[in-house]
């Protein structure tokens, strides 16, 4: 099931935010889900998310820097292994402070 979840979460800054984190107590399998909208005027956006496994620290760059018109999108899931104790994060940017609302969800399986 879900074991972290932020839904509407204001990008009030240009600067990288962590939107959700979480930290597993046992290594395994984790979905993420994203989904984010733009509103007032296009925007560059960058999605990073950053986790460790086996192999050491891993970083999966979703967009970089994308000019996202006004609108609602959503990114196809994906599935990530973790080691406990080591947190995931979901990382936004916005070229614009308060023109996108993220939401995520991170899924243990």
């Amino acid at each position: 099931g879900i074991v972290a979840t932020v839904r509407e979460s204001l990008l009030t800054t240009t600067s990288a935010t962590s939107v959700l984190t979480y930290t597993p107590t046992v290594s395994g399998n984790f979905h993420i889900g994203i989904y984010f909208r733009v509103v007032t005027a296009t925007t560059n956006i960058t999605i990073n998310v950053t986790w460790t496994d086996a192999g050491g620290s891993q970083t999966l760059t979703i967009l970089s820097a994308i000019p996202e018109a006004v609108g609602s999108y959503s990114i196809t899931d994906f599935m990530i292994d973790d080691l406990a104790t080591d947190t995931i994060f979901i990382i936004f940017t916005s070229g614009t402070a308060n023109h996108v609302y993220a939401s995520a969800s991170i899924v243990k399986g």
